[in-house]
């Protein structure tokens, strides 16, 4: 098949046209292909409602998905932590790139840290993980919801609507304005979400060739890891709104140690609980990882092997 250039959709906002632009850019010095970029309105992009009113999976991705499979554009590029799990009929997940600053951070008005932020201070997440971490680690603020684009969030800490905003640190490093990040969150206090910084690439599946030249852009580190942390939310039947952290650590060429934090009232009786696990070997597999990360899962869902968080 004879294409004039490569249609990749994307979502509008900012961070999602900085991160297609990345991928475009890698694509184009790749392969020498002339991309086209194609903005798709996803149900995501109202923010009118909170997300947890809006409430199922996919909200950021079906419409691309659609557009993909209606054959209005060739590729496109996803926030791995927004795909619903489970695979996607007639669609390739052909590349993951390599992960970005996985860690979420702070972005006060006064610049206070975290741990100096005045007790009743309000602070903005549109995540239940987050917003549970917050609870944990500081019982005494005020966590509300906040919607809109990076910009938007940011504005209304600095119009005084919020204290601070948590946000994932890799959607302001692709916006190139680290400089505004206050404190990033160590990732055993505040464990990401899973695949948190990662992007992935997705085509047609009976598009062969396009596979092909997108896989030279894939990052298998990134893969393996991304892939086990997002089994954790299969093996528990986590739903969009679950709050669940996990982080897997890649050493010497294999995956080795999950991290995980998850909110399983309502799944069982245990509660908000933290846990490490390691693999007894080397996992250097795709499918292994997400063995380990189904495993993981359900460790969580053990009474025995679970241990309720100190604050």
């Amino acid at each position: 098949m004879i294409r004039s250039a490569l249609r990749l959709g994307t979502r509008g906002s900012q961070l999602a046209l900085a991160q297609s632009s990345s991928v475009s850019s890698l694509l184009a010095t790749e392969v020498g292909e002339a991309i086209e970029m194609v903005i798709i309105r996803t149900d995501g992009d109202d923010t009118s409602l909170p997300l947890s009113q809006i409430g199922r999976p996919g909200i950021f991705v079906s419409a691309l998905r659609d557009a993909l499979l209606a054959n209005r554009v060739d590729f496109i590029v996803h926030s791995f932590k927004d795909l619903p799990t489970g695979a996607c009929e007639g669609i390739d997940q052909a590349a993951v790139l390599p992960r970005e600053d996985p860690r979420d951070i702070l972005i006060s008005a006064t610049g206070a840290k975290l741990h100096q932020l005045a007790p009743g201070a309000i602070v903005g997440t549109s995540s239940p993980r987050r917003s549970e971490q917050l609870k944990l680690f500081r019982p005494d603020l005020i966590v509300k919801e906040i919607r809109g684009n990076v910009d938007t969030r940011i504005s209304k800490v600095h119009r005084g609507e919020f204290d601070a905003v948590i946000l994932a640190a890799a959607g302001l490093h692709r916006l190139s304005r680290q400089q505004e990040i206050v404190e990033y969150l160590d990732t055993s206090i505040f464990i990401p979400a899973p695949a948190q910084g990662a992007l992935v690439v997705e085509c047609r599946s009976d598009d062969h060739d396009l596979a092909l030249r997108l896989r030279k852009l894939d990052h298998f580190p990134t893969r393996l890891t991304s892939v086990a942390e997002r089994a954790i939310l299969e093996g528990i039947s986590a739903t969009c709104q679950t709050a669940l952290g996990s982080y897997a650590r890649f050493n010497a060429q294999s995956v080795t140690t999950l991290h995980l934090i998850a909110d399983l009232a309502g799944v069982n009786t245990v509660g908000y609980v933290q846990i490490e696990i390691s693999s007894s070997k080397p996992i250097v597999e795709e499918d292994s990882a997400r063995e380990f990360g189904l495993s993981a899962g359900a460790l969580l869902l053990r009474d025995n092997a679970t241990r309720k968080i100190k604050k």
